[in-house]
């Protein structure tokens, strides 16, 4: 805008005072104002409908929500499988897994996938506490053997040799056993002989111990590992005493501690076959079931679960759910 003069008047200013006043601010009732740019983005933020904006959003929710679905799928299994819980949240029922024996052999049945028991044996030490299994022919075997248990022990006894497991008074059959404060194995033949396991037996936390014999040796494994081989040969003595779990018979106490998964078989089991059983863990189905004879998991009663039925009678045991805090799986 170019300032005209008057007809008749002389126009005083300077030239550069004639110039367009672009860059003067115009006067809104007695106020000075500046003009502003439109924003682009603005404009268009203010027109843009909002079905549009819906529409980025499920976009969005499109294009990264099977990332999403697939980490919580992901999430949640291994919540379930116990991995962000120190608990392994036990979940396996009583007779969730079991042996059907028919003349060509032993095959597993039901659900037999490991996993961790709801169950194990609680036994104190009261002289009494026990599982009792009466005398069965599949309970003597002759020429070779293999025999698992995993155990917790909480408290040393003060005195006595209570025993994981035995079958016959002490020193006559075959046993897994305290010696205090070793962990001992033994199986007779014309004679007595018992072969360590662990020097000292570790208090508080759950272990496999395994005795096995081949005819020529009696060989004690400790998690899965050969611990000792001691010499011994001839056929193994037979008794009709029952198998006990928990105690050991003729007043040398119970233990104080829990028990689960005891397994017996009528063979010499290779070490390797003896890795994989400790490796299975506590939850571990039987390993070869052609030669297996026993098999009490302790899981919420003294059934057998090895097809012959010899079911134990329990004295004094509870079953505990809350067994968990010194497991570690293999």
């Amino acid at each position: 805008m170019y300032f005209i003069p008057l007809i008749g008047e002389t126009d005083t200013r300077s030239r550069d005072t004639m110039k367009p006043f672009k860059s003067q601010p115009a006067k809104l009732f007695g106020k000075e104002t500046f003009r502003k740019k439109p924003n682009q983005n603005e404009f268009l933020g203010k027109i843009q409908p909002k079905h549009l904006k819906s529409q980025s959003a499920m976009e969005y929710l499109m294009t990264y929500g099977w990332a999403i679905l697939i980490i919580a799928i992901v999430i949640i299994a291994l919540v379930r499988i116990g991995l962000f819980s120190n608990n392994l949240a036990p979940r396996a029922q009583p007779g969730n897994c079991y042996v059907s024996q028919t003349v060509s052999g032993g095959t597993l049945a039901g659900t037999c996938n490991g996993e961790l028991p709801e169950f194990v044996a609680q036994f104190s030490n009261s002289g009494s506490s026990q599982v009792s299994v009466p005398n069965a022919a599949q309970l003597n075997p002759t020429q070779a053997l293999t025999m698992s248990v995993w155990a917790d022990i909480t408290t040393m006894p003060s005195s006595g040799s209570p025993a994981l497991v035995v079958k016959g008074l002490v020193n006559t059959q075959y046993e897994i056993y305290i010696s205090i404060p070793n962990m001992q194995g033994e199986v007779t033949t014309s004679v007595g002989s018992w072969c360590q396991i662990i020097p000292s037996t570790p208090l508080g936390s759950w272990n496999n111990y395994i005795i096995s014999y081949d005819g020529a040796n009696v060989i004690t494994y400790y998690n899965g590992a050969v611990q000792n081989k001691c010499s011994q040969t001839g056929q193994i003595a037979s008794s009709s005493n029952p198998l006990d779990i928990g105690i050991m018979p003729g007043g040398y106490g119970s233990i104080t501690g829990l028990i689960s998964n005891v397994q017996i078989y009528n063979a010499s089991l290779p070490a390797s076959d003896v890795k994989t059983l400790y490796l299975e863990g506590i939850g571990g189905a039987p390993i070869d079931t052609n030669y297996l004879v026993g098999w009490w998991p302790l899981n919420g009663n003294a059934n057998d679960y090895s097809g012959y039925n010899n079911n134990g009678v329990p004295t004094s045991v509870t079953y505990s759910s809350s067994w968990i805090s010194g497991y570690t799986q293999p």
